[in-house]
């Protein structure tokens, strides 16, 4: 692994990875910008991504350096692979701090100096293995951010704050029904889901299959997110007709159906193109019982930043209608991001 320290990253960098065990600050964020981590779940036995992101970002960023805390024990650390251009370039390095814990420490620089101007933009992602970890258990991971500087080497670290998410653990068979990714569709305007299932599960016919949606709210997790949910009137499940089956198979199984579900009148206002969602994709047994793939968290301004920065949509109209009726709607000052080219949905 080489190192790659500029004199430009040097100076705005508290330490390097050559610092070993020496003490790492951070600070909290006065501005509104995050490093933020994404994933679905852990599949047992397999190499699995977490990826790391910057959101709402309003600054030219020329350098990051963060500490991605979890269980290296349980979750090993294959490699660190950059979701940047040949102009950044990445260092890393799994190692257990004293105020951390176990994680992995990384950097990444741009060697160009023009910098990240993105609002939302995909960093790096962390390739693990989980032949140690435990089924259906959950793992934490936490981002923190040790420093961020701009293109002239000032530290602009307080503009940003790290994030938290947990990721259970599952075995293959959880690959069976399966949440693919989601879209916004400008033609019906709405949040488009496309999941997958098998024909038989567990040995067992699949006689049903869809969607659970919820609202995220106060008192309201994962674990809620079941059918025929007695208790909460913010989750609802929607059964997959034929008129959601989709010709093209976006899995990678030659056997498994797409479906797409398209949630609509969803609002144009600031808190509706906020507002959390959780949806999970459901499999109904021959024998009565049910399989659910992981849970999904988004929203749709959420959404529309991921595909509007990293150019999934068809074409530059529609590219460009995420920024005018959902981007620029609740951030005035997002930044402009020309159209290039479709690259397809997102996961």
């Amino acid at each position: 692994m080489k190192k790659i320290i500029s004199k430009l990253f040097a100076i705005c960098l508290i330490l390097t990875l050559a610092l070993g065990n020496a003490q790492i600050r951070e600070t909290k964020a006065a501005g509104n910008g995050s490093i933020a981590i994404s994933g679905t779940r852990l599949i047992k036995g397999e190499s699995n991504f977490v990826t790391i992101s910057v959101k709402n970002n309003t600054k030219a960023i020329g350098g990051i350096e963060v500490f991605v805390a979890f269980d290296t024990q349980s979750l090993s650390v294959n490699n660190v692979e950059s979701s940047l251009d040949s102009s950044w370039e990445l260092d890393y390095k799994a190692k257990s701090l004293a105020k951390y814990g176990r994680g992995v420490h990384c950097m990444i620089q741009n060697t160009s100096l023009s910098g990240m101007t993105n609002t939302d933009k995909n960093i790096f992602s962390i390739k693990l293995g989980t032949s140690n970890a435990k089924l259906k258990q959950s793992y934490k991971f936490k981002v923190y951010v040790i420093d961020v500087c701009d293109i002239n080497g000032n530290s602009i670290k307080s503009s940003y704050s790290g994030d938290e998410k947990s990721y259970q653990c599952v075995d293959d068979s959880a690959k069976d029904i399966d949440l693919l990714g989601l879209q916004y569709s400008v033609k019906s305007d709405g949040v488009r889901i496309v999941a997958a299932v098998e024909p038989t599960i567990n040995g067992k016919n699949v006689v049903e299959y869809g969607n659970v949606i919820g609202f995220v709210e106060e008192g309201i997790t994962e674990n809620d997110m079941y059918v025929g949910n007695p208790n909460s009137d913010s989750i609802r499940s929607f059964k997959s007709t034929s008129l959601g089956r989709s010709s093209y198979n976006f899995s990678d199984s030659d056997t498994a159906t797409c479906y797409i579900m398209t949630i609509i009148n969803n609002g144009t206002t600031i808190p509706a193109l906020t507002q959390k969602y959780m949806v999970r994709a459901y499999a109904k047994l021959s024998d009565g019982t049910y399989v659910y793939s992981d849970v999904l968290t988004y929203s749709i301004y959420e959404i529309a930043g991921l595909l509007y920065n990293e150019y999934k949509m068809p074409n530059e109209a529609y590219h460009n209608y995420l920024y005018n009726n959902i981007l620029s709607v609740v951030n005035k000052t997002y930044k402009v991001v020309k159209y290039d080219c479709w690259v397809g949905i997102i996961g």
